[in-house]
């Protein structure tokens, strides 16, 4: 089966490079779709253009920008319709791989359950998945796959039978920002379970959007839709990490 990573791409060349580089260099069997979101910066859409070939991945590129979300979504339509795979990821381009079978171990624990919908991974920067690099990557090779209702998107892993009854982010209400919470409420909707894999760690650089104002928006409009639903479910979501993080020596990673 094939391995599908689609990265949304919005200039940042440089973090752009250093991800392709790791998840190249960390993941067999890969299929890469890079979806460039028309990228004003020039020296990254025609990088972008000029490497599509010697880097071997998909290149799918918007003539205007139409956010993070239908990115993706340009992404997994490609997947859909090229690739055979038990699931994918859609990653963000600020990251880069640690583990060295991360695909691999994320896949075997989507496989592993009767129904999994979403899965994620620990790292530096996201959310409640966030830990103390160092401290642990010392341990890591211990830690479970736990259940977990609301993932983060930086790297969010999306099973094939999840995307055959939810192929979409909803691009409409959150092109930006929720999408992925909404991506998770969603699979919980339907019937899924959602997990984190605690043997896989990614470093997140994260970015500085500039967009408060669409921020707050895309909150006040994932609430309207969740409201309580999201608050349980958030809940459970901090007992699950905080169980996940402890280590042996009883102190929070």
């Amino acid at each position: 089966m094939d391995r599908v990573v689609i990265i949304p791409v919005y200039n940042q060349l440089n973090l752009v490079q250093r991800c392709i580089q790791s998840v190249k260099a960390k993941t067999p069997g890969l299929k890469l779709i890079i979806v460039d979101d028309a990228s004003p910066d020039d020296y990254t859409a025609a990088w972008l253009q000029e490497n599509a070939g010697p880097l071997e991945y998909r290149l799918v590129r918007h003539d205007k920008s139409c956010g993070f979300s239908k990115s993706a979504n340009d992404g997994i339509d490609y997947a859909l319709d090229n690739y055979e795979f038990n699931c994918l990821c859609v990653l963000n381009s600020d990251t880069e791989i640690v583990t060295e079978d991360w695909f691999e171990q994320v896949e075997n624990a989507i496989l592993s359950g009767p129904l999994i919908g979403v899965a994620g991974v620990m790292s530096n920067n996201a959310g409640l998945q966030t830990v103390n690099r160092e401290k642990y990557l010392k341990n890591i090779r211990i830690k479970p796959v736990v259940n977990c209702d609301i993932v983060h998107g930086f790297c969010l892993f999306l099973s094939l039978k999840l995307l055959q009854v939810n192929r979409h982010y909803n691009h409409e209400v959150f092109p930006n920002y929720a999408s992925d919470y909404d991506f998770c409420m969603e699979s919980l909707k339907k019937g899924f379970s959602n997990i984190v894999v605690g043997g896989v760690y990614v470093d997140h650089f994260g970015r500085a959007s500039g967009i408060k104002d669409a921020r707050k928006v895309a909150n006040e409009l994932f609430d309207k839709k969740w409201g309580h639903l999201f608050k349980i479910a958030n809940s459970k979501t901090t007992m699950a990490m905080s169980w996940l993080k402890w280590d042996k020596g009883r102190k929070s990673c």
